[in-house]
């Protein structure tokens, strides 16, 4: 996530190229945005003591990852463990918080 403030200035209006945006320039995100390009993908060699198969994940708002059984309202779920250790994330943008 995220933890500072969206620029006054766009990134696409400091290039010296139209249309083209600057590199230099920070990414214009809002604070709490999810800016992590990993939406999609899989974590191996994990503790398998605490990453079990067969669970479900979650993402505190705190960014702390914790498994169903310690998740709590407000938290977004992340993934699955498909065997002991192996993490598979699948999250999209606005995917609803745990009620």
């Amino acid at each position: 996530m995220k933890r500072v403030a969206r620029q006054a200035t766009g990134a696409w209006g400091t290039s010296p190229y139209a249309n083209t945006p600057n590199p230099a320039f920070p990414i214009g995100a809002l604070a709490g945005d999810v800016i992590d390009i990993m939406t999609a993908g899989e974590i191996v060699d994990l503790d398998k003591s605490v990453f079990v198969a067969g669970t479900r994940f979650y993402a505190k708002p705190t960014g702390a990852i914790v498994a169903e059984g310690a998740s709590a309202a407000g938290d977004v779920p992340i993934g699955f463990t498909v065997e002991a250790g192996r993490l598979i994330v699948r999250y999209a943008v606005g995917t609803p918080a745990k009620a």
